[in-house]
């Protein structure tokens, strides 16, 4: 076995992607069987609201792969603290940064969610406060059947404007 997961490679390139110079507020990160991760940019007003980026984000991810398709996918993304936790929402309004990732094992799939509020320097356990967003990863991740609502409505057309950070994610 790799000395680190696939899930904590996706997330600390998740977390480099929001550093600076690059300072993105929207990235998504991916593994299929026996590839190497990609991590993307999408346009930032896929996630302008919890149902935009479930629709155009996370519906996306469904189409593209399929239940069980990625081996690990994860995502960074702007998000607000609300009374049921976070959710992700345009730059302009967000209280921080949520990574959340999900990599397929044996027996299942494991998740994590960290977010780093904008006056923190540093990244703190919130895998509760996007339980949604988890399961949704999770639910991608997996080759079982997908539970109602967990990975929000499908999407009526792919990403355009989409960028490539790097062939290869170091």
């Amino acid at each position: 076995m790799a000395p680190h997961s696939l899930l904590s490679h996706i997330v600390g390139s998740l977390i480099s992607a929001a550093e600076e110079p690059r300072g993105v507020a929207l990235a998504v990160a991916y593994s299929v069987e026996g590839e190497t991760p990609e991590l993307l940019a999408p346009p930032e007003r896929l996630a302008a609201t919890p149902d935009v980026f479930a629709e155009k984000v996370l519906g996306a991810l469904l189409d593209q792969f399929g239940a069980g398709g990625a081996t690990a996918v994860g995502v960074l993304v702007s998000a607000a603290e609300a009374m049921d936790g976070l959710e992700p929402c345009h730059a302009g309004r967000a209280d921080g940064l949520l990574v959340c990732a999900a990599e397929r094992g044996i027996g299942g799939a494991a998740s994590a969610g960290l977010f780093r509020p904008h006056v923190a320097t540093r990244w703190r356990e919130a895998h509760a406060d996007a339980a949604w967003v988890c399961a949704a990863l999770r639910a991608l991740v997996n080759a079982g059947p997908l539970e109602p609502g967990e990975a929000g409505t499908l999407p009526t057309d792919a990403w355009d404007e989409t960028q490539a950070f790097d062939d290869e994610l170091s």
